[in-house]
């Protein structure tokens, strides 16, 4: 499940958090933020205690989209332990946001790649 985050929430939830989150700065009105939904929700399964995907409307918190320089939706921005290490901008396909999560959390597979 995606959690919707606020202003307000943004640094309890994700600065202040250990481990690794997985921000999408989205909009309603951005037909590729909506392509990319169903791929974030496979990927919070995929991704399960290794990874939390979150979500901000950037439309309703403009405050956190300007705090991290954010212009452009959908924009991907992850985070280890409250630092943002990397980020990718636009509707990337589930397996290349795959590739991109294990190459930067280090890890060679996901917990369920190889799995029937």
């Amino acid at each position: 499940m995606l959690t919707n985050l606020t202003d307000a929430s943004f640094d309890s939830d994700v600065i202040q958090a250990r481990g690794a989150v997985l921000v999408d700065f989205w909009a309603p009105w951005c037909g590729p933020c909506r392509m990319l939904k169903p791929a974030l929700k496979r990927l919070s399964v995929e991704f399960a205690g290794q990874l939390r995907i979150v979500k901000l409307d950037i439309s309703q918190h403009e405050e956190t989209a300007r705090r991290f320089a954010v212009r452009t939706t959908p924009t991907l921005l992850l985070f280890k332990d409250g630092e943002a290490v990397d980020s990718r901008v636009g509707a990337l396909p589930g397996a290349a946001i795959a590739d991109w999560l294990r190459a930067v959390l280090g890890e060679g597979q996901s917990p369920r790649a190889g799995r029937s």
